[in-house]
């Protein structure tokens, strides 16, 4: 809120010089701590996958014989067994690789200017109320801020005159935006 009020310095002896215009202007500043001139980032991802499968055979055998004999001859027997397994066996592996990088140049930060709302003065005074007025600010690297005002402008025929007021700064972080401002009701 800003409000301007025109009263004459000495009560007994008014200005001979008339006020021509008056206003009053509310706004804000927003800061920014550093801004990005020129960002650039690479970067590169690669993924490997092995991959192997081995065979494998096992076998076991038996035999076994047997005989009897005399001196007209002889009887003989045997026999035999064979067993085999085959066998497979395989292992795979993937392996992601990734990489990157950020280069560029920071510039030191900006502040702007945002007029929200301004009131001419057509008589001795006049005032400027804004609620809930939104802003925002954008390329900003690290912390922000933001500070209000309020201008009152007296014009005569010889000149201009103004002065400006400001608030308390705020600071405004991204990981840790703090507790709003306490504020008092209205009476």
């Amino acid at each position: 809120a800003g409000e301007a009020i025109i009263t004459p310095a000495d009560k007994k002896h008014p200005p001979t010089i008339p006020v021509t215009g008056a206003a009053v202007t509310i706004g804000v500043e927003l800061g920014c701590a550093a801004t990005p001139q020129s960002l650039q980032i690479n970067g590169n991802l690669s993924n490997a996958v092995e991959g192997s499968v081995t065979p494998s055979i096992q076998g076991t055998g038996t035999v076994s014989g047997n005989g009897s004999g005399g001196s007209t001859g002889g009887q003989g027997g045997g026999s035999g067994s064979l067993s085999i397994t085959p066998g497979l066996s395989a292992t795979a592996a993937d392996t992601v690789t990734t990489g990157g990088s950020l280069t560029g140049d920071i510039g030191p930060g900006t502040t702007r200017d945002f007029p929200i709302a301004t009131k001419p003065l057509s008589g001795r005074d006049g005032y400027v109320v804004a609620r809930e007025t939104r802003v925002s600010v954008d390329g900003c690297l690290g912390g922000a801020q933001i500070r209000s005002y309020a201008t009152a402008v007296i014009s005569t025929p010889l000149g201009e005159n103004s002065i400006t007021t400001y608030g308390r700064t705020l600071f405004i972080d991204r990981d840790h935006p703090g507790a709003p401002p306490k504020l008092k009701p209205a009476k």
